[in-house]
C-alpha cells in the first residue's frame, strides 16, 4: 500500500493522526510502515513517513474565508427550505469547524454558494 492509497482508503484525518503518532514515537523519516486490518506496522513494501507527509501537505486546504453569514439567510429563502427544516429541525445548520455543516444538503448548498455556483441559485 502506498501513501496516496491509505489516504483514500482511511482519509486525511487519520492519515493526520498517523503521521502525528509517528512522529511522537520517534520514527526515522525513511522507515517504511503499511497498514493491515487498521493496525500500522513496519514493511519493506508500503510507505515513508515522509512520503505520507506530502500527500498529507497535498490535500491540506488553505483556510477560506467563513461565509455562513450570507448562506444561511440566502438558503432560508430557497423554496425546500420548509421541507429541510420540519425533517431536521434546530439541527439543520449544525456546523463542525473544519469540516462543514453536518446536514449533508446543507453542506452541498454551501459549497456551490462559496464557489458562485449559479446553477444552485433557485431563488436570488
Amino acid at each position: 500500500m502506498n501513501a496516496s492509497k491509505f489516504v483514500k482508503q482511511h482519509g486525511i484525518q487519520q492519515a493526520k493522526n498517523l503521521l502525528t503518532m509517528l512522529k511522537n514515537l520517534g520514527c526515522a523519516d525513511d522507515m517504511k510502515f503499511t497498514v493491515v486490518n487498521g493496525m500500522w506496522q513496519r514493511s519493506s513494501e508500503g510507505f515513508t513517513y515522509d512520503e505520507l507527509d506530502q500527500v498529507v501537505q497535498s490535500h491540506v486546504v488553505s483556510p477560506q474565508v467563513d461565509m455562513r453569514k450570507e448562506f444561511e439567510p440566502f438558503f432560508t429563502k430557497q423554496p425546500f427550505y420548509k421541507t429541510l427544516r420540519y425533517q431536521h429541525g434546530d439541527r439543520l445548520f449544525d456546523f463542525d469547524q473544519g469540516i462543514g455543516y453536518r446536514n449533508l444538503t446543507v453542506q452541498v448548498g454551501y459549497v456551490c454558494f462559496c464557489k458562485d455556483d449559479r446553477e444552485f441559485v433557485l431563488n436570488d
